[in-house]
């Protein structure tokens, strides 16, 4: 399985997320986080059945 580099955070970054995730049950804003629609899924690599 492939996945963009943009879904991997620091250690930091977790706890971070963690702790905000346990206050208020949302994401934080301290972490630029990535969306899924921007995100090169094919890395260069065509499908053929496509």
């Amino acid at each position: 399985m492939l996945l963009p580099t943009k879904f991997f955070i620091t250690r930091e970054e977790a706890l971070l997320a963690i702790e905000e995730f346990v206050k208020t049950g949302e994401r934080t804003n301290q972490i630029t986080w990535g969306k899924e629609s921007e995100q090169n899924w094919h890395y260069g690599y065509v499908d053929e059945d496509e």
